[in-house]
């Protein structure tokens, strides 16, 4: 994991996704079907600025305990707990339509 790559988001909520049987393996083997939504704190990468809303790729792994996951191309440290104000609760395939600039 380098540096770069690493995202610190507050607000966080998990999203559960429902795709098609194969697709998930197929796009992103070993992807969880989840994303994560939430506020950023900061982006090592500098791609995005504090306050920032943020949607993840899809999940490869979510230490629970410890609150890290990796997606298929960023590491996310996750402050406090599951709840994003922006969104409604975990959104389901509905978090894919939301458009993020």
């Amino acid at each position: 994991m380098t540096v770069e790559k690493i995202v610190l988001l507050t607000h966080w909520q998990i999203h559960h996704l429902i795709l098609p049987e194969g697709v998930s393996e197929i796009l992103y083997p070993g992807a969880k079907n989840m994303v994560v939504t939430g506020v950023v704190i900061r982006d090592f990468s500098g791609k995005r600025q504090r306050g920032d809303h943020y949607r993840s790729a899809m999940i490869t792994d979510f230490n629970e305990k410890d609150k890290i996951i990796s997606t298929v191309t960023s590491t996310i440290l996750l402050s406090g707990e599951q709840g994003d104000p922006l969104v409604s609760g975990d959104m389901g395939n509905d978090i894919l339509s939301l458009e993020y600039y």
